[in-house]
C-alpha cells in the first residue's frame, strides 16, 4: 500500500529553508519581514507577507524504481555546423540579401516560439569559472548521482522538494560564513525583473559579498558591463522590456562578442545557427551576425519577448532561453506547474544548469544595483567604444577602408566582429550594393566621396562565381594562382566559394597546355536531341542542386553516372549529363566532350593513362605450371596485396596452369594480346553493345 504523502507545516518548512541555507532557524515572522517569500520590485514587506504561500513537498520517489536518465535539453536552436552556412545553396537557410540590410526574421519560427498565430571565436573563461564555482556553492546539488545498479540501502532519496543541506563530508570549499541576520537583503535595491529570495539567489549574493573570489568575479562582471551594457539597455527600453535582462548576456558570453561555445553557439547572446536563422541573423562564409553586438541584441530581444509571450513570466522565459522552450514545456506539463521556482525544487524538474542560471542573473543584477553593499563602489566600468558608421561597397578589403580612412585594420576588425574575412561581403549577382561598417570616430568623414563600387586597378576584372567553379579552376583559366586571388579579395578561409560570390581576378587569360583528363564512370548513353555536358563537382554541391541547375532529375544523374544519391559528393568528381539545348546554363561552368579527353573508368585507355604515369602497363599473363601468386607478384614488381586488389582473389588461392591473371607490369615486359571487346570504345566494345 502506498503511504500517504506528507505535508510539512508552513512554519516548519520555512525554518527548513533557512536551516539549509544558514544553518540556523529563524522565527517565521522574521523570515517574512526580510522578504523571503515571493518578492517583486516595489512591494512592501507587508504585501510580501500577505502574498506568501507555503510550498508543497514533492512526491517521494519510489526507491525500487531507478530514475530514468534525464535527456540533456538542447539550447535554443540546434548545434550548428562548424563551418559557416553557405550562401547560394538550397539548404533551407534564409536567403541572403544584398548589401548590409538586415534579414527579416522568420514569422513562422517566431510564432512557434511565442505560441501565437503571428508575432510583430572568443573566450567564455569567466563563465566557465563561474560554472566551476557552482560546484563549490552547491555541493549538495552537484554531487554525482547514484548509479542505477547501486543497492537500495545505499541510495539517498530526498523528498523535501528543497535543496538538502551541504554534506559535512564534502571535499568542496566551505561556503562563506552566513550571518544570522538577513535583514540586509531587504535594504537592497531590487532588479527590475521579477524574482524571489530563493536560497540559491541568497547563496550567490553571500558569495559575492563575503568571498574574496566572489567579489573579484563580480567586479570583473560589472567592469565589463560598461562596454555593451548601456547599448543593450537602450534596446530593451525601446522594446518595453526589463533593463536587467542585459545581465543575461553576461551569463551567456561574459560580454565577449566573439565568444564560442562547444555546442556551436556564438556571440554576446550565444545564438545557435537555427535560432539565428529564425530571428533574421545572416550567416554565410562572409558574415556571421551572431557576432554583431547590435543586430544580435535586437534578435535576442525579439526572441525573449516571444518566450515571455508564451510563458508569461520572465523567469520562465530565461529558463526557456537556456534549456529550449520545448524542453521547458515538457517539464511544465509533466509536473503540472508553471512556477519556475517550484520546478527548481522538484526532483528532475529542471536541469541543474537552468535551475542555477536564473539565480545567477538575479544575483549579479542585484549586486550591480548595490555596489556599495558588496564593497564594489570603487569599480569603474569600461567605457563603451565610440564609433561612426560609414557606407562602403561590396567586396572591399578592410585594408582599403583602413588606408582611406586613416585607421588601423585591427580597429576595423574589433568594431566589426561579424566580418569573417578581411573584406566586406560581395553583393549577389552582378548588382553591387553598399555595405555599412563601423569605423573609429573621424574616419567616416574621410571615407565620404570615395568610390568603392569598382576595382582599384584597371588590370582587374569583377566576376561572379558560377556553379561548378572553384578558385583552382578560376586561377587556371586566368593564368594566375589561388593565392593571388585570395590575397586580392581578402579571403583567408579555406571553405570553397559558392555560386553567386563576386570576385576580383586578374584580367589576363591563361591557355591550358593540353586537354584535361576527365574520367566518366560509364560510357555515354547518347540521347537524341540532347546536349552532352560535363560538370565538375565543387565542395558543398548536392546532387539535387546540380540536377536543378541543369534542368534534369537526380534519378537521371544517378543513372548516367555511378552515383549513390544518399552519399555525399566530393570536389573534383565529374558528372556527365544530357541537357536540353534550349536551357540557359550560362551561370554554370560546363565542359563538352570536345573540351576534354574522356576516359571510361576501367577501360584499356583508362589503365594506359594512369598506369603509364607510373611507368607500367596493364597486361594479362597466362599462369604456367608451378607458378605461385607470390612468385608472380615478385616477378612483376608488385606486392602480394596489390595483386590481390587487381584480381579480386586471395593470395592464398592455388593457381592452375592456363588461367589468366591481370598484372601492372613495367613497360619493358611483353604484353599478351588484348581480348576483343575489352575497351568500351573499340568495335564490339561496351559502347557499341549499348547502341
Amino acid at each position: 500500500m502506498t503511504p500517504p504523502r506528507s505535508r510539512a507545516k508552513p512554519d516548519g518548512l520555512m525554518r527548513a529553508v533557512l536551516r539549509s541555507l544558514f544553518g540556523v532557524a529563524l522565527p517565521l515572522a522574521a523570515l517574512l519581514a526580510t522578504g523571503i517569500a515571493t518578492a517583486q520590485p516595489g512591494k512592501t514587506p507587508a504585501k510580501l507577507a500577505a502574498s506568501a504561500k507555503p510550498a508543497a513537498s514533492a512526491k517521494p520517489a519510489d526507491p525500487a524504481k531507478p530514475a530514468a536518465p534525464a535527456k540533456k535539453p538542447a539550447k535554443h536552436g540546434n548545434g550548428g555546423a562548424k563551418k559557416p552556412a553557405q550562401s547560394g545553396s538550397a539548404r533551407g537557410k534564409a536567403p541572403r540579401q544584398k548589401g548590409s540590410a538586415p534579414l527579416a526574421p522568420d514569422p513562422a519560427a517566431r510564432s512557434t516560439v511565442s505560441g501565437g498565430t503571428d508575432t510583430a571565436g572568443g573566450s567564455r573563461a569567466e563563465i566557465d569559472e563561474l560554472n566551476a564555482v557552482d560546484r563549490e556553492l552547491f555541493p549538495e546539488l552537484t554531487a554525482k548521482e547514484a548509479a542505477p545498479w547501486q543497492p537500495e540501502d545505499q541510495t539517498r532519496v530526498s523528498a523535501s522538494g528543497l535543496p538538502p543541506p551541504p554534506s559535512t563530508t564534502s571535499a568542496a570549499a566551505p561556503l562563506p560564513s552566513a550571518p544570522t541576520d538577513v535583514a540586509w537583503l531587504q535594504s537592497l535595491a531590487k532588479p527590475d525583473i521579477p524574482f524571489r529570495w530563493d536560497p540559491r539567489v541568497v547563496r550567490y549574493l553571500e558569495f559575492y559579498r563575503s568571498s574574496p573570489k566572489g567579489r573579484s568575479m563580480a567586479a570583473s562582471f560589472i567592469k565589463k558591463f560598461g562596454r555593451y551594457g548601456e547599448s543593450i539597455r537602450r534596446v530593451l527600453r525601446r522594446q518595453g522590456m526589463p533593463e536587467d535582462i542585459a545581465w543575461l548576456a553576461m551569463m551567456e558570453s561574459a560580454f565577449e562578442p566573439r565568444a564560442q561555445s562547444g555546442a556551436g553557439a556564438a556571440g554576446l547572446w550565444q545564438f545557435t545557427s537555427k535560432g539565428a536563422t529564425a530571428y533574421g541573423l545572416r550567416m554565410d562564409r562572409w558574415v556571421d551576425e551572431r557576432l554583431d553586438p547590435e543586430r544580435s541584441t535586437d534578435a535576442a530581444a525579439r526572441y525573449l519577448a516571444d518566450l515571455h509571450k508564451r510563458f508569461g513570466r520572465w523567469e520562465l522565459a530565461f529558463a526557456a532561453y537556456n534549456m529550449g522552450y520545448g524542453a521547458l514545456l515538457t517539464s511544465i506539463r509533466k509536473y503540472n506547474t508553471n512556477d519556475f521556482w517550484e520546478l527548481c525544487n522538484l526532483e528532475a524538474g529542471l536541469p541543474l544548469e537552468t535551475a542555477l542560471y536564473i539565480p545567477k542573473i538575479i544575483a549579479i543584477a542585484t549586486v550591480a544595483r548595490n555596489p556599495a553593499a558588496f564593497g564594489l563602489e570603487s569599480i569603474t566600468q569600461d567605457a563603451a567604444e565610440p564609433f561612426e558608421v560609414a557606407t562602403v561597397g561590396a567586396s572591399v578589403g578592410l585594408t582599403t577602408i583602413a588606408s582611406r580612412g586613416g585607421v588601423a585594420v585591427s580597429d576595423l576588425r574589433r568594431l566589426n566582429p561579424q566580418l569573417l574575412e578581411a573584406t566586406t561581403p560581395p553583393a549577389g549577382g552582378t548588382t553591387q550594393a553598399a555595405y555599412t561598417v563601423r569605423v573609429p570616430v573621424g574616419a567616416a568623414t574621410k571615407l565620404e566621396g570615395h568610390s568603392f563600387d569598382r576595382p582599384a586597378a584597371p588590370e582587374h576584372d569583377r566576376i561572379t562565381v558560377r556553379w561548378g567553379e572553384s578558385l583552382e579552376s578560376i586561377a587556371i583559366a586566368r593564368g594566375t594562382t589561388e593565392s593571388k586571388i585570395r590575397q586580392l579579395n581578402g579571403i583567408s578561409s579555406t571553405v570553397p566559394l559558392r555560386p553567386g560570390t563576386t570576385l576580383f581576378v586578374p584580367r589576363t587569360r591563361g591557355v591550358p597546355a593540353e586537354l584535361p583528363i576527365v574520367v566518366i564512370s560509364r560510357p555515354p548513353a547518347l540521347a537524341p536531341q540532347k546536349r552532352h555536358v560535363l560538370y565538375e563537382v565543387v565542395w558543398g554541391d548536392q546532387i539535387v542542386e546540380i540536377a536543378r541547375v541543369l534542368g534534369v532529375t537526380p534519378a537521371e544523374l544517378c543513372r548516367w553516372n555511378a552515383i549513390d544519391q544518399s552519399a555525399a559528393l566530393h570536389g573534383k568528381m565529374v558528372l556527365q549529363a544530357f541537357v536540353d539545348p534550349k536551357r540557359d546554363v550560362s551561370d554554370v561552368r560546363l565542359l563538352t566532350p570536345a573540351d576534354a579527353k574522356l576516359l571510361v573508368a576501367g577501360s584499356d585507355a583508362f589503365f594506359e593513362h594512369f598506369e603509364g604515369k607510373n611507368g607500367r602497363e596493364r597486361i594479362k599473363v597466362v599462369v604456367k605450371k608451378g607458378e605461385t601468386f607470390k612468385g608472380l607478384a615478385e616477378k612483376y614488381g608488385l606486392s602480394a596485396g596489390m595483386l590481390e586488389r587487381i584480381n579480386h582473389r586471395s593470395r592464398y588461392d592455388g593457381l592452375s596452369a592456363g588461367e589468366t591473371l591481370v598484372v601492372y607490369a613495367k613497360e619493358s615486359e611483353p604484353a599478351v594480346g588484348k581480348a576483343p571487346g575489352d575497351d568500351p570504345y573499340e568495335p564490339g566494345g561496351a559502347e557499341a553493345r549499348a547502341n
